[in-house]
């Protein structure tokens, strides 16, 4: 049977990405070479400086912050009224959420919305997590994105280094490194082979998507 746990299930981010680049095609070196993230400041000389995706976190060199409050999860464990939208967008599965959730907390100021969520996986056999710890690559990293709601437009909300703040979860995988979570199963059909527009599918809570150990 197939099954995966969550590693560090609050790993978190403040946006590390302040520009766009979708006009200019990127990729990870699991694809190719020639546009992985050491040519990602070529595309765009953001992504040259220190503060970017992707990150190697080394535990033995973390500064732990003990007053730190815990995140608070507001509409996780609520199915939305709303639909969801599912797409390939050229680089990953993205979920965009029509739903009124948030996260607060953790050193937070103020409320995040979620605006989707997306997974990173590997070809083939692959290991395809964008980040690393202790510079091991997990086979699938899921990350939820939520924006701050002291801004209305992603586009003004990437200029500020407090505009998004992204939940991240480490996979493992049990049997096929193919694992789609429960509430996806169902919906692989709809995700098109190659980039197109996004197609609606029904709702479940957040939590359905992450998994239960």
């Amino acid at each position: 049977m197939r099954s995966v746990s969550a590693l560090f299930p609050t790993f978190f981010t403040l946006s590390l990405i302040t520009q766009s680049c979708c006009s200019v095609h990127w990729c990870y070196d699991s694809q190719s070479q020639s546009c992985g993230p050491k040519h990602w400041k070529e595309i765009q000389s953001t992504c040259g400086g220190k503060s970017q995706s992707p990150i190697n976190i080394d535990m033995s060199n973390v500064d732990r912050d003990n007053n730190l409050q815990h995140f608070v999860f507001e509409g996780y464990s609520t199915v939305p009224p709303g639909q969801w939208s599912i797409a390939n967008n050229g680089h990953s599965v993205q979920v965009t959420l029509d739903t009124n959730v948030s996260i607060s907390g953790g050193g937070l100021v103020g409320k995040y919305k979620a605006l989707q969520l997306h997974f990173h996986w590997g070809n083939g056999l692959s290991y395809g997590s964008e980040h690393t710890i202790n510079k091991k690559q997990y086979p699938m990293e899921l990350h939820i994105v939520h924006m701050s709601e002291r801004y209305t437009d992603i586009r003004d909300a990437l200029k500020k280094t407090d505009g998004l703040a992204v939940l991240g979860f480490m996979l493992e995988a049990s049997g096929p490194l193919l694992v789609w979570f429960p509430a996806l199963t169902q919906r692989s059909f709809l995700i098109p082979a190659s980039p197109g527009p996004m197609k609606s599918c029904s709702v479940t809570t957040i939590w359905a998507q992450t998994p239960s150990s």
